[in-house]
């Protein structure tokens, strides 16, 4: 039984959506870059990147399993998360126990803080829309490439959105509190973000 093409994208293009507005994919970048002071465009277009990255290994693993004709393993979906998870737990221990020894210098530097982030999101692929690759398999090439082209853009520009939006929203309101506990808090918080991506 075939699918309408229309169906199919219209699937992928949701799942690009709803899964743009996941705090995992843009809050660690918001917090990190709010932490080492960077521009709102050096945080922006570090998520970005990131955001793309993770696009392209979503699109890799979501053709691999178009390609091979089946499901993904329960193994790696298991297996999901557990990486992105830990990086986000070993960065956030680091700024959390900074907090107590005030070695803020040494807890990472900008490149590594960048790095970090992009590569979690890279570790970390939507398996959601392996399944709709499956269904995309007999229906040409050309119409797989203008959906992960379209679920490609949707994706990098709702998650910088989101980033941008809570950038904005941080720079609006001001507490003392927050200000003087700021790397307790966004340790707690990417640790936080780092067990929910292990255990969801």
């Amino acid at each position: 039984m075939s699918v309408p093409f229309s169906t199919v994208a219209t699937g992928v293009i949701s799942v690009s959506l709803l899964h743009s507005l996941v705090p995992h994919h843009w809050l660690p970048f918001v917090a990190v870059g709010r932490k080492h002071g960077w521009t709102t465009r050096k945080s922006l277009s570090v998520l970005s990147l990131g955001a793309f990255v993770h696009t392209l290994s979503t699109i890799a693993v979501g053709l691999l399993v178009g390609f091979l004709g089946q499901k993904l393993d329960a193994r790696f979906e298991t297996l999901h998360g557990i990486i992105p998870g830990v990086i986000l737990l070993a960065f956030g221990g680091g700024y959390f126990y900074s907090s107590f020894t005030h070695a803020h210098h040494h807890v990472a530097s900008e490149k590594m803080a960048a790095s970090s982030l992009v590569v979690m999101l890279a570790l970390s692929p939507c398996v959601v829309v392996a399944p709709f690759f499956v269904i995309m398999g007999p229906m040409g090439l050309a119409l797989v490439l203008k959906v992960c082209l379209a679920m490609s853009i949707l994706s990098v520009s709702g998650m910088t959105l989101f980033g941008w939006l809570a950038i904005k929203g941080m720079q609006a309101v001001k507490l003392a509190w927050l200000e003087e506990n700021e790397t307790r808090v966004m340790g707690a918080l990417l640790m936080l973000l780092g067990v929910s991506f292990i255990i969801l």
